[in-house]
């Protein structure tokens, strides 16, 4: 392989027999038809969907309470620190 000037690799000078053996590996490629589920199974799957969506926006709602909490007290001892500084001043 020959690099380029530009800091990139000059193809012309490749060797791609690799790449043209693998692209028979798609010819090959049996497709299954779909599973189809049963009502049980259809029903069992979306309230494993709902919950895990509820659990997740549960965790959501709790970072964002604590994300807040946690900038609302570096706010007030910011705010603190800084009228600690004016008073030193003057």
């Amino acid at each position: 392989m020959k690099v380029s000037g530009a800091g990139g690799f000059g193809f012309r000078d490749c060797n791609f027999s690799a790449l043209s053996a693998l692209s028979g590996m798609t010819e090959h490629f049996e497709t299954r038809p779909p599973r189809v589920l049963t009502s049980e199974e259809r029903k069992a799957r979306d309230a494993a969907r709902r919950s895990d969506a509820e659990q997740a926006m549960r965790e959501h709602e709790a970072a964002q309470k604590a994300f807040h909490a946690n900038r609302e007290r570096l706010k007030a001892e910011r705010l603190a620190r800084e009228a600690r500084q004016k008073t030193a001043q003057g």
